[in-house]
């Protein structure tokens, strides 16, 4: 088969702008894309590493759009890879909708809202009319997607597409190591947030009778969210209460790096999504503030205890607790999440021709 007569497949998403969610979703594609799209030609036309593209700038907004005309040029099939992605229709995703007709369009790991308005549901609903492939990453959106397309076959619920990723693995435990993932977007007020979590960490330390060090993760380095200022602001905090405190960032350290402290860590609190999803795949206690509506989807569909799956705001003391006497209490074990990700991701059933069905039931 000649290279030009491969199937040419577009992965999009929120790529290549600093966060490490959406940098594990690219990965993932790259890996994986052998056993999604066997025998296609697979590319995402993103950088790797965060510069113009990323900015809020006329010049970055220019060469985003770029991109993706190239991207769409050049392929005969668009796959939106991973996220929540399916909330609104904006920017260059809106300049593809308008050409859809000429493409094969797939969405694979998304989530399908929640909508800020009746213009956006109204977008959503006109791309999950579109799609040819559909698997979504939560039982929540399964049933939205229901009531959006109702006469339409139910897509596939297969959970985060980073469960695919075979490069997070379980790594030996640093005893007593703590790794807190704060949330620019998620936080008003850095010195409500620290006095919080030093609560937790009393109550950690007392349950477990271990000395504590406290990792603060920076995940995001975002235009909208960077989540880095904030994480040195909690560490002079901490350290001023006495607590050993380190700071790291997934700018500094890359995804292996980033993998392999998450999944060192004795426990992880995270008010982000990937640094809670992380430590789950890898077997280390956690728990999630669910801020956003993807965080409460996630903990739902892997029924983490009530404690752990902490209100937007609300104190950590409990759920810290919990953690340190029990352990990471979730009703579905991760290689039973992994195995239905791996069901329910195999390769597209038509083999990849244009064809209207979300369903790979039939």
């Amino acid at each position: 088969m000649s290279a030009r007569s491969r199937r040419r497949v577009h992965a999009v998403g929120a790529y290549g702008m600093g966060n490490f969610g959406d940098d594990l979703f690219t990965a993932t594609v790259r890996q994986q894309s052998g056993k999604l799209w066997p025998g296609a030609t697979v590319r995402t036309f993103a950088p790797t590493a965060v510069g113009v593209y990323a900015r809020s700038t006329p010049l970055g907004r220019a060469l985003r759009v770029l991109l993706a005309t190239v991207g769409f040029l050049w392929a005969d099939t668009v796959a939106m890879c991973g996220g929540s992605i399916l909330q609104d229709v904006t920017g260059v995703d809106r300049l593809r909708q308008r050409l859809l007709r000429f493409r094969r369009f797939e969405a694979l790991g998304v989530s399908v809202g929640p909508f800020d308005s009746p213009e956006a549901v109204r977008r959503v609903t006109l791309s999950l009319s579109q799609l040819s492939w559909l698997v979504v990453r939560d039982t929540r959106s399964a049933e939205v997607f229901g009531n959006l397309v109702p006469n339409a076959p139910a897509p596939r619920v297969g959970g985060d597409l980073v469960a695919l990723n075979e490069s997070i693995r379980v790594h030996p435990t640093v005893a007593g190591l703590i790794t807190v993932c704060p949330s620019a977007a998620a936080v008003s007020d850095p010195a409500e947030l620290a006095t919080r979590i030093q609560s937790a960490l009393v109550a950690a330390q007392d349950a477990r009778a271990t000395p504590n060090i406290v990792r603060l993760l920076a995940l995001a380095s975002t235009p909208a969210s960077n989540d880095v200022p904030l994480c040195h602001d909690l560490s002079r905090r901490l350290s001023a209460a006495g607590w050993t405190v380190e700071v790291q960032t997934y700018g500094e350290m890359g995804l292996e790096g980033t993998l392999k402290s998450i999944a060192e860590s004795s426990m992880v609190w995270s008010q982000r999504l990937h640094g809670a999803i992380v430590a789950y795949l890898t077997e280390v206690p956690f728990l999630l503030e669910g801020h956003h509506q993807k965080c409460l989807d996630f903990g739902q569909d892997v029924g983490m205890h009530p404690s752990t799956l902490v209100p937007r705001g609300a104190q950590w003391l409990e759920a810290a607790k919990h953690l340190s006497t029990h352990g990471s209490s979730v009703t579905l074990p991760a290689h039973e999440y992994r195995a239905n990700a791996r069901e329910a991701y195999s390769a597209a059933p038509d083999g990849g021709n244009p064809r209207r069905a979300c369903s790979s039931d039939e």
